[in-house]
């Protein structure tokens, strides 16, 4: 059990992954004091510190983590078996129920491990709601950087979460309104999408100078701009913008995938972030028990030829992120371990780039590089226990002792810690 003090509280004895893609540091200590990290790195290094006022958790066994930053979720989002059960769900679901659902799925993620989530689109102001309640302290969640509704195109991919902008002046109008709103980020929907019948995927729903005028506002207003990119077309102009997360990046066209190094070369030297998202569309091609080898073949090599576009990224050099798309078909909040393992099997990463990308990357990504994302002293000590070696079996991300989030254990075994 480990108090909740003012004082010290020293990990002792487990492996630690600092979030940094440096080598795992067998036997480390890492020492907390309020919210920070004071002390990080190998215990022949580390001074164990003694005390009344010192708390001291033997974590031998185990290995120690920066807790999971997941930049693609949808809070409101119910995660059913299909687009038009999810599209149901968060288009008639009253606010009060849609509220609820987005704590419980906010308190699934900490549970598991994830200790910063980004929300990329609801309906409403749900996801800012329960951003503050976590601030206020009159729940227990992640941290929550919201977008709010996403900006689309008359009918375009998520009309119905409630923000449709065509016009320069309409766009602008709808950056603003979304920055009054109080949202962190703001989020456009550069390409049609799967989940939004009558739309185009493969087609950009925004011209190059439209998504330059979000991100010119956005900017202006101190947020950052992510963007819906299933299709080339999407990622290009999305990348003309300066768009910092393109998310997807399928690179899909009329001919299937359509990858472009050249729109690559542009996001590398702007220095944009690809985002990643591996949801339960991929996580259900990954190897399974009750299949044969034959089975499992055809399902990695589908796997790997849907994520082609996704690999060619990674191989250039552009910055990317891993994340889960958490709440759409089949893709549940407590589960991102299994988009590493997509990342490993679909995207060639090791274990340790893919644990990297969900968390050192991804907090650069969002802007919290500074506080956030690695274990390291001086950073917010967002951290993750668990049984185990995860560089050795990704599985093991199951296996959660522990939840830190700002120096407090948040989550034991599973169970949220109240006290």
């Amino acid at each position: 059990m480990v108090s909740q003090t003012s004082g010290l509280t020293a990990l002792v004895g487990a492996q630690l992954i600092d979030g940094t893609g440096a080598p795992p540091i067998p036997d480390s200590v890492v020492v907390i004091q309020g919210e920070r990290i004071v002390a990080a790195g190998p215990a022949a290094e580390v001074a164990i510190p003694f005390g009344a006022e010192v708390s001291i958790l033997e974590a031998r066994g185990m290995t120690v983590l920066p807790g999971f930053v997941d930049s693609h979720v949808h809070l409101t989002f119910s995660a059913g078996p299909d687009h038009p059960t999810t599209v149901r769900q968060v288009t008639e679901e009253s606010d009060e129920t849609l509220l609820l659902r987005a704590i419980g799925n906010a308190q699934r993620a900490l549970c598991s491990g994830v200790t910063t989530v980004r929300d990329c689109g609801g309906r409403g102001h749900i996801a800012q709601a329960v951003r503050d309640a976590v601030q206020a302290g009159l729940v227990l969640g992640p941290r929550i950087l919201a977008s709010g509704m996403p900006i689309t195109t008359t009918g375009g991919h998520l009309y119905y979460l409630g923000l449709e902008a065509d016009s320069p002046e309409e766009l602008r109008k709808a950056v603003r309104s979304q920055v009054k709103a109080k949202a962190d980020v703001i989020k456009v929907c550069a390409s049609g999408g799967n989940m939004t019948p009558g739309t185009n995927p493969l087609a950009a729903q925004y011209s190059a100078d439209d998504l330059s005028l979000v991100v010119a506002e956005a900017h202006r207003l101190g947020r950052r701009v992510a963007a819906h990119a299933i299709g080339t077309a999407g990622i290009r102009h999305s990348a003309s913008a300066g768009v910092d997360t393109i998310e997807h990046c399928l690179w899909l066209g009329q001919t299937g995938i359509e990858y472009s190094a050249e729109i690559a070369q542009l996001m590398q030297a702007k220095g944009l972030y690809a985002g990643l998202p591996l949801p339960g569309i991929y996580r259900l091609l990954l190897p399974q028990k009750v299949a044969t080898s034959e089975e499992q073949e055809v399902r990695l090599a589908d796997m790997r030829s849907q994520l082609f576009g996704m690999r060619q990224t990674i191989q250039q050099g552009v910055r990317f992120m891993v994340s889960s798309d958490a709440g759409v078909r089949f893709t549940r909040f407590e589960d991102l371990y299994l988009s590493l393992k997509v990342a490993v099997h679909g995207l060639d990463l090791s274990p340790m780039e893919a644990i990297v990308a969900a968390t050192g990357t991804a907090a650069e990504a969002l802007g919290l590089g500074d506080e956030l994302g690695s274990v390291v002293a001086g950073k917010r000590a967002d951290l993750l226990i668990v049984e185990g070696d995860p560089l050795s079996n990704l599985e093991t991300l199951q296996q959660v002792r522990w939840v830190f989030r700002d120096g407090r254990v948040m989550s034991q075994d599973g169970l949220l810690k109240l006290r």
